[in-house]
């Protein structure tokens, strides 16, 4: 919550250093992600659609998964989205895909 409201007070930073780092790293990726999410369009699927947003949430937490976990989660869950959600996050999955 802090860094929330450092954030919105001073803008957003250019770096971030923290002495608890690992556990900033998956909120930190999680934003990140959102930002993404914006810039692909999908900030409107995101906010109205349950299903979308559901499935988008699940992408950032896979952020908090051991990291020999995130690769097959991310492939099952890529697999188990509702066909009309896979199409219109098929950027974003492009995306995290490559990431």
């Amino acid at each position: 919550m802090l860094l929330l409201c450092l954030w919105v007070e001073h803008g957003s930073p250019d770096q971030i250093m923290s002495d608890f780092e690992t556990s900033l790293i998956p909120v930190v990726s999680a934003e990140c992600l959102y930002r993404r999410i914006q810039s692909l369009g999908l900030a409107k699927a995101y906010s109205q659609d349950e299903s979308v947003r559901s499935c988008c949430r699940k992408l950032m937490a896979l952020l908090l998964l051991p990291i020999q976990e995130v690769e097959t989660s991310f492939y099952n869950l890529r697999a188990a989205a509702d066909p009309t959600v896979k199409q219109q996050l098929r950027e974003l999955f492009l995306h995290f895909d490559e990431y």
